[in-house]
């Protein structure tokens, strides 16, 4: 894949296949949500607040895991009506992906077209993170794989793969990526 994030296709919550190329001319924002994990209530409320100011040029997916520390033991459907409830959130959930990310096609192909490339060193996390996840992984900083939940990739109008942040990144650095690329 080159890049292009039009080329891939992903499970729906109503287990229907879509294309991102579906959301051509659109900025689209993918991340794997968490809906127990200590970033959560922040990072979905900042989120649908974006999606209700843009939603005609701006589409987000949300992709539910428990990869990480069981962070979501709901089924696809629990998690919208969770989400929903908690969080007003009206932007797309995908169909829960697969309790091992290493295993899961979709974030695999966005995490070849944008390399990971650290944990924010200026997040209070930062330390916990890097511990939390060598623990899991020793090799983690050496591989490209999502590390955690909340991993966020965004992309381009028209389906460029531009930019990747990690759970540690400071919110208001994906909403200027995010704006940036709304702005072109």
């Amino acid at each position: 894949m080159k890049n292009n994030a039009y080329l891939l296709n992903y499970t729906t919550c109503e287990e229907k296949i879509e294309s991102l190329g579906d959301y051509y001319n659109k900025v689209i924002v993918i991340f794997n949500g968490a809906i127990f994990s200590p970033f959560a209530s922040s990072f979905f409320s900042n989120m649908q607040d974006l999606y209700s100011c843009y939603q005609d040029e701006l589409e987000i997916i949300n992709f539910p895991t428990s990869a990480f520390f069981n962070q979501n033991a709901y089924s696809t459907s629990e998690t919208i009506t969770y989400l929903k409830e908690e969080y007003k959130v009206t932007y797309k959930t995908a169909k829960k992906i697969d309790d091992d990310m290493r295993n899961e096609v979709f974030f695999n192909n966005l995490c070849s077209s944008k390399k990971f490339s650290g944990f924010d060193i200026t997040s209070p996390l930062y330390q916990s993170m890097v511990s939390i996840v060598s623990n899991i992984d020793p090799l983690f900083d050496k591989n490209n794989k999502v590390k955690w939940s909340f991993t966020t990739f965004i992309i381009s109008k028209n389906g460029e793969i531009v930019k990747r942040f990690e759970c540690t990144a400071d919110f208001t650095k994906i909403e200027q990526a995010i704006r940036r690329e709304l702005n072109k």
